[in-house]
């Protein structure tokens, strides 16, 4: 605060020795520290008061809760982004799933046959995400059941063995 150096702290304290006397000096200090500690107190007890009047807990709670809030609300709006797209994503797959089922034939865009249209173009990727997410599913289903058949035989294994 004060940037005072240990040389100029030793001049103070030979001025003061010689200005008091080392008769008086111990019982100067004391009395300038018990000073020092006075306004310190005085500053803290200041603060806390301005503080309190103004409700500056207050404001920092509110401010911590909009932060809060704003991030809730991001995240209310990802996950309802989240699920129109799933949402999206099955309709998409029960279509294509229907439409296997009913024996009609799906055929993959090639260069002679690409889309038309603008509007188009996004059909055909979404047929081809359900694609890939349905394939997707399905190896997700076959490492399940293969992984449950492996647990089956493991079981079978250590009852025998016991």
């Amino acid at each position: 605060m004060f940037d005072v150096s240990f040389f100029e702290l030793l001049v103070i304290g030979v001025v003061a020795l010689v200005v008091i006397g080392p008769e008086r000096l111990p019982e100067a200090f004391k009395t300038c520290a018990l000073w020092i500690g006075r306004v310190k107190r005085i500053l803290a007890e200041s603060r806390s008061e301005f503080e309190k009047h103004i409700g500056a807990d207050d404001i920092r709670r509110e401010l911590h809760n909009e932060e809060i809030l704003a991030s809730l609300e991001k995240l209310k709006a990802s996950r309802d982004a989240l699920e129109q797209d799933l949402l999206n994503y099955q309709n998409t797959i029960q279509a294509e799933l229907h439409a296997i089922e009913h024996g009609e034939t799906h055929h993959q865009n090639t260069p002679s046959d690409a889309p038309s249209s603008e509007h188009d173009a996004p059909d055909a990727l979404l047929i081809e995400q359900a694609d890939n997410t349905q394939a997707s599913v399905n190896h997700t289903h076959e490492s399940a059941d293969h992984t449950h058949n492996t647990q089956d035989t493991e079981q079978q294994t250590k009852h025998t063995h016991d």
